[in-house]
C-alpha cells in the first residue's frame, strides 16, 4: 500500500517510533520540525499530502493536575491550526479518558470529567469536539494504555522493572500494544473509517494477574485504578487485537 499522500505528526513518540515501522511516508513530523501553534501551518504542508495520523500532544495523565492551562495547550490547542484545511482526512489518538465513567464506559459511554484523569481528559475531550466541529472528515480512535517495546513509564513498566506501583494492584487496565495500535490506524486508512471508536483491549486486566509474586512489589500508593475496555464497534467492522499483554509478558520471561 502506497503511504506517501500520508503524513505522521507525533513520530518521535512511544507510538510514533512504531507507526512509522509499518507506515513508510517522507512526511514525518515533530516539534523539531512543525510548529503546531503556527496559524498558517495548515498551507505549509506538502500538497500531496490528503490524510493526517495526528499523534502529538503530551500522554503525561497526571503531571498537568493543578496546571489545565498548560495541558489544554499542549493537548487541545495543537489541532486547531492543522485542522483550517478542510481536505485532510484527519486520524487523531484521542484516550478513553474522554469518558465520565472509566470503570463502565463499555455500559455508561457518556462523556465528560473523571476524578481519575482530570484535565488530561478534558483536554483531548476537546480536541474531539474541535475535530467534530470543523470538520466531516475525520476518525478518532480513543486507545487504551499503550505497551510494548521501549515502555519508559506507567503502570506495566513500573511493575516489570522497578518491582513498584503507584497503583494498588488490582488496578485494571485496557492494555493495547504499539503493533495493534499500529494495524488500527492502517485498518481505518484501508477501510477510510470516518467516526470516533476505541481501540482498546477486548478486555481489561489486573495489574496482579501480570506478576509471579505480588510481595515482591513495593506499593507506592495505594489507589484502585479500574479502566474498562470496549472495542466492539471496530472489532465488528475486520480489526481485532493481536497481541495480548499476559502472553507479551510471559514472553519476557522466556
Amino acid at each position: 500500500m502506497n503511504y506517501n499522500n500520508i503524513a505522521i505528526i507525533g513520530d518521535s513518540g512511544f507510538i510514533g517510533k512504531e507507526i512509522i515501522k509499518t507506515i513508510n511516508t517522507d512526511y514525518r513530523y515533530n516539534s523539531n520540525n512543525i510548529n503546531l501553534f503556527d496559524k498558517n501551518i495548515s498551507t505549509k504542508l506538502n500538497g500531496q499530502i490528503d490524510t493526517i495520523i495526528f499523534l502529538a500532544g503530551d500522554p503525561k495523565i497526571y503531571y498537568y493536575k493543578n496546571n489545565p492551562l498548560e495541558c489544554f495547550k499542549n493537548n487541545y490547542e495543537i489541532v486547531k491550526n492543522i485542522l483550517k484545511n478542510k481536505n485532510l482526512f484527519f486520524i487523531y489518538l484521542s484516550s478513553i479518558c474522554v469518558y465520565s465513567d472509566l470503570e463502565n464506559f463499555s455500559t455508561n459511554p457518556n462523556l465528560g470529567w473523571n476524578s481519575t484523569t482530570t484535565f488530561y481528559g478534558l483536554s483531548k475531550l476537546l480536541a474531539e469536539y474541535e475535530i467534530k466541529s470543523s470538520s466531516n472528515n475525520y476518525c478518532i480512535l480513543r486507545l487504551g494504555t499503550p505497551f510494548g517495546d521501549g515502555m519508559r513509564k506507567g503502570p506495566l513498566f513500573d511493575i516489570l522493572n522497578n518491582h513498584e506501583s503507584y497503583v494498588n494492584l488490582n488496578s485494571r487496565y485496557s492494555f493495547i500494544h504499539l503493533e495493534d495500535i499500529s494495524n488500527g490506524i492502517k485498518f481505518v486508512i484501508k477501510k477510510r473509517l470516518r467516526g470516533i471508536y476505541n481501540l482498546t483491549a477486548n478486555e481489561s486486566i489486573s495489574l496482579i494477574e501480570l506478576i509471579d509474586n505480588p510481595n515482591k512489589i513495593k506499593i507506592k500508593n495505594n489507589k484502585t485504578i479500574i479502566y474498562d475496555s470496549e472495542n466492539s464497534t471496530l472489532t465488528n467492522l475486520g480489526w481485532k487485537q493481536n497481541i495480548f499483554v499476559k502472553d507479551w509478558v510471559e514472553s519476557l520471561k522466556l
